[in-house]
């Protein structure tokens, strides 16, 4: 079976006819996410958690689908026994959707997921073929399946003798229709169970079609006079977007032009910038005259995403944080997956972020999540020798970003990319430097809850267990081995106070600690979920509404919270008037946001955001 390209004979057909609508140029972050080893990749699908699929030639030539996160990278999906597989669609649950070659040769639809694996979802009757080529957020997958033995390829009985197929959450495969009888293949759906795809009419011409259950397949025709269109994607408000050409007997494509159909207007020209894929928001994405990626705004305006130094790319999907995946040829000939992404990110993308500076010390390592300060500040900086600064043997992983007004790096660091308007830079910049930075970022800080916390404090011994269910609090100390579980909820207290030596703040469900004055911790102490609890980081929020000491001022002897050294935590902590110290030796996961933010030495910190 030969393997679906995104871009498939389009390139190669394309013909660069000058629009009067010129691209223009925008700063965008353009990720290479590589290959599975290989030297091919392309990307084809990407949920709203930034999640990616597709597919990449591994360094055994083989191809398989594969799964991309920004915390994990390339993830090789494997096969169900065979030596090929794709993967061609996924939802906000992380559930992957494509094909792949059993043991036996044959080709079967396939559902992924990270703690499952690959189940094969099978096909209809005797048949050998099915694929799946999408899934929506309630689980129903749409896709094709042969119901007599052999290859659709080779033998067009056995073609004619393939069905369009929605499997379910609740159980086996549902026959939707004969493809013999309309020659069809579907190629989205939404979260309303709305199917696109293209379909042969009477006449003999293919065309783009929109399917449901209440009005079965309704054909959304062609541009002009042109005899064929296919759709490729389809948001949740029913815009439908593909290719079609304009003309007649143009069996080369010459006049492929891509459409935007709505309900109200029906099918609309978008001219040579041929259209893959649609968000909610109307943005559209696909690939140019220039053969190269772009995004159109619901307004018309084109953006140029450009190539990984390559000649070409092409855009294949966006979600609705308007992250876009693709491909892109690079300098040395390759094709690798890429993720672009604004330069101005959202809140949920920092793993570090402070309203006035941050400081990283020597050898603290970043796994994941970008690093930024918000606005441009005149100082005193109560963290840090500028907005963002970088000690010395300071390392960021691939992909992470630092944003801030001014940047001092020191020797023996070794960062990605730097958005900044001024940078001193005395380490190593991997990635690439963007100037200007426009201030502030339009980054929207969670809202604070305002603390009622009681009046009753307590005291965990040392060696005892406290079990506190949701309610107002006065001072809570934890002593040395002792251990404080909260089962869930919402909690309010006037300081929390962690002693040292294996004190534990241990949390049962999802839960927000909302703390009136401070929070501090000792040395080795642990803060987050209770072991077999099923919660992460993003489920934890620790609110800490103390200032700088008691006026403010970067002198003052008291900074709002304090993590010990060597501690672990594994929470999201927002402290808004006040300076959030990480002691030396720790590790955090989570979204670490305050005031200022002051990273100790050799702490580890991952990105696992509840903002």
């Amino acid at each position: 079976m030969a393997r679906r390209s995104y871009i498939g004979a389009l390139l190669a057909t394309l013909v660069a006819v000058l629009m009067s609508a010129q691209p223009v140029f925008a700063q965008l972050r353009m990720i290479d996410l590589g290959t599975l080893g290989g030297t091919a990749a392309g990307a084809g699908k990407i949920n709203n958690r930034g999640q990616v699929v597709g597919g990449s030639l591994t360094a055994s030539g083989d191809y398989h689908g594969f799964f991309w996160t920004a915390e994990g990278g390339m993830i090789d999906l494997g096969t169900l026994g065979g030596s090929e597989s794709n993967a061609y669609g996924i939802n906000d649950q992380g559930q992957v959707v494509g094909y792949s070659q059993t043991a036996s040769g044959d080709y079967h639809a396939f559902l992924w997921t990270a703690k499952g694996g690959m189940r094969d979802l099978g096909t209809l009757g005797s048949g050998d073929y099915s694929v799946a080529e999408g899934i929506n957020e309630l689980g129903q997958i749409i896709g094709i399946s042969t119901t007599i033995p052999g290859n659709p390829y080779e033998d067009p009985a056995v073609a004619y003798s393939a069905h369009v197929v929605l499997w379910t959450a609740q159980g086996g495969p549902i026959d939707l229709w004969t493809i013999g009888e309309s020659s069809s293949e579907p190629l989205d759906i939404n979260n309303y169970g709305q199917v696109v795809g293209y379909s042969q009419t009477a006449s003999g011409d293919s065309h783009a079609f929109l399917w449901n259950a209440e009005s079965g397949m309704v054909d959304l025709g062609t541009l002009g006079n042109g005899t064929y269109s296919i759709a490729w994607g389809i948001n949740d408000l029913g815009q439908v977007v593909g290719l079609s050409t304009t003309q007649p007997d143009d069996p080369q494509m010459l006049t492929l032009h891509g459409f935007l159909w709505t309900a109200e207007g029906g099918m609309g020209d978008l001219g040579t910038f041929l259209t893959y894929g649609i968000n909610n928001l109307g943005q559209v994405v696909g690939l140019s005259y220039e053969n190269h990626a772009f995004l159109r705004t619901p307004t018309g305006e084109i953006t140029d995403l450009g190539t990984l130094g390559g000649n070409w790319s092409y855009a294949a999907a966006i979600n609705n944080l308007g992250q876009i995946v693709g491909a892109s040829l690079t300098t040395s000939g390759e094709e690798h997956a890429v993720l672009w992404e604004s330069a101005a990110p959202v809140l949920s993308s920092f793993s570090i972020f402070a309203a006035k500076s941050v400081w990283l010390s020597h050898g603290a390592q970043v796994n994941s999540g970008n690093i930024g300060v918000r606005d441009k500040s005149p100082g005193p900086w109560c963290a840090a020798k500028a907005e963002v600064t970088i000690g010395s043997r300071v390392y960021l992983k691939d992909n992470i970003a630092i944003y801030g007004d001014s940047v001092t790096i020191f020797p023996g660091a070794s960062v990605f990319d730097v958005y900044y308007n001024e940078l001193h830079n005395m380490g190593k910049i991997r990635g690439d430097k963007y100037s200007p930075l426009k201030l502030p970022l339009g980054v929207v800080l969670p809202a604070f809850p305002t603390p009622h916390p009681g009046t009753k404090d307590y005291v965990v011994p040392h060696d005892r267990i406290l079990i506190l269910e949701p309610g107002s609090y006065g001072e809570i100390k934890v002593g040395s081995r002792a251990t404080l579980i909260l089962t869930g909820g919402t909690y309010h207290v006037e300081d929390l106070v962690v002693g040292s030596i294996h004190s534990k703040v241990l949390f049962r469900g999802p839960t927000e600690l909302i703390i009136k004055d401070y929070l501090r911790s000792g040395v080795d102490a642990f803060i987050g979920p209770e072991k077999g609890a099923n919660i992460s980081a993003k489920d934890i929020r620790i609110y800490v509404k103390e200032m700088h000491g008691k006026n403010g001022k970067c002198d003052a002897h008291h900074k709002a919270a304090v993590i010990g050294e060597h501690n672990t935590v594994i929470a999201n902590i927002f402290v808004p008037d006040g300076t959030l110290w990480i002691k030396q030796g720790s590790s955090i996961k989570g979204a670490f946001i305050a005031k200022d933010v002051e990273i100790g030495e050799d702490v580890q910190v991952t990105l696992d955001s509840a903002f």
